[in-house]
């Protein structure tokens, strides 16, 4: 039996740093979803090199999350709904 990959592989990419894995997860064919940083520096060259780029790595970012630094913690204190509303959204499986 023969496992066939999904056709649409989407990612969050927690601890991003300055992008490395969300760049690498892009190029293999994923979709990012969101990411997070809390450290500012770091976060600002994210955003410079796969935010607000055009086109975005993250072309689906949520409406309702700021881009800007955040902590896993505000993150889950803040959006508790919103992220437990993106359930399904995010592929879990690894090939």
């Amino acid at each position: 039996m023969t496992l066939k990959a999904p056709t649409s592989l989407t990612y969050i990419d927690l601890f991003a740093g300055c992008g490395g894995l969300s760049l690498g997860l892009k190029q293999a064919g994923w979709e990012g979803l969101f990411a997070v940083e809390r450290n500012p520096m770091a976060f600002e060259t994210l955003s410079h090199n796969l935010i607000e780029t055009s086109p975005s790595h993250f072309p689906n970012w949520p409406k309702w999350l700021p881009k800007k630094p955040c902590s896993i913690q505000s993150l889950t204190d803040e959006y508790a709904d919103n992220l437990r509303a993106l359930r399904g959204q995010v592929s879990w499986r690894v090939f």
